[in-house]
């Protein structure tokens, strides 16, 4: 698929699923707001779209697979919503534009190969409900400036906050 000239994308609420790849090659997309009906994310739909600045991720949604978003380098902002329960490994991976995250009380593991590596992450909201996080989830964030941990974290895997400054 070739779509050079969608910059903007508003999947309607009547859309229930997309499957791996339906969106490969739109790498000119700037906004994209999700469907309220979707629950879950196949991966290889935006990835390395560098031209993705906003993605509005509306309620509902649950699971993002990894390499969905990997490589999308223009945004600067993820807030996920409430209902979101597992990112799975790389679905954020190399999105080194984001400055603020943040996460969702009903994911229980932070996993790796989200975050980490990102240079312009600032501030990262971990909410109430977050138990543990994986073994480098925050490495390298050399901007990284403020975090609170919430008193429901019990596990911290090796390294999660190597080398940050």
């Amino acid at each position: 698929m070739s779509c050079t000239g969608l910059t903007e994308l508003v999947i309607p609420n009547s859309v229930t699923e997309i499957n791996s790849g339906a969106f490969s090659g739109c790498n000119n997309i700037e906004r994209l707001v999700l469907s309220s009906s979707l629950r879950e994310l196949s991966s290889g739909n935006w990835n390395n779209n560098k031209n993705l600045k906003e993605v509005i991720i509306p309620e509902g949604l649950e699971i993002i697979y990894g390499g969905t978003f990997n490589g999308c380098t223009g945004l600067t902002e993820i807030i996920l919503p409430s209902t979101i329960t597992n990112i799975e490994t790389d679905a954020f991976y190399g999105c080194t534009g984001i400055e603020r995250l943040v996460l969702s009380p009903l994911m229980k593991t932070i996993k790796t190969s989200n975050w980490n590596y990102n240079p312009n992450l600032k501030e990262v909201v971990i909410p109430e409900g977050v138990e543990s996080i994986d073994s480098m989830a925050f490495a390298e964030c050399t901007g990284l400036t403020e975090i609170v941990l919430p008193s429901t974290i019990t596990f911290l895997s090796d390294n999660v906050f190597d080398s940050c400054t």
